[in-house]
């Protein structure tokens, strides 16, 4: 019976992640409409490291005001000159949870995606709200390339 067990578990071991990586790889981008996104200058967003699949990012707020955001992002890919959405990848969620940028602050953080991202131009969006009201939305971007 334990050997039956230990070879049923060896079986799965293998087969699971041959499943994602199918799903991975059968799964294909989707652009969806123009953006029609304004981007904010006030606070300060740039690409430390990118591969296919993974953007490193970093948030500066060089202002005195403190901003509020989440894990959620939006994925834009340009194409004849425009900006376009993009399906973020199979399988994508977000935690709620509320993290703060304080006045003059720092954060990094990093982006991972299931799928390979295609040769192209794109840009990270982040949404950011001034104080906790969260009346005021800012949406700020980085660009980055993919070869």
């Amino acid at each position: 019976m334990k050997k039956r067990i230990a070879f049923f578990l060896a079986v799965l071991l293998m087969v699971l992640p041959a499943c994602k990586n199918e799903a991975a790889h059968q799964f294909k981008w989707e652009i969806g409409e123009m953006s029609s996104l304004i981007i904010d200058d006030t606070l300060e967003m740039s690409v430390l490291e990118k591969t296919k699949t993974t953007v490193q990012f970093q948030v500066s707020n060089p202002t005195e005001n403190i901003y509020y955001y989440d894990k959620a992002y939006t994925l834009e890919v340009m194409q004849d000159g425009e900006w376009y959405s993009m399906d973020a990848g199979p399988g994508m969620a977000y935690t709620l949870e509320e993290l703060s940028l304080p006045a003059g602050g720092k954060k990094t953080d990093t982006h991972t995606w299931p799928c390979e991202l295609f040769s192209g131009r794109f840009r990270l969006i982040k949404q950011f709200y001034l104080g906790e009201t969260k009346n005021e939305v800012c949406n700020i971007a980085a660009e980055f390339a993919i070869e």
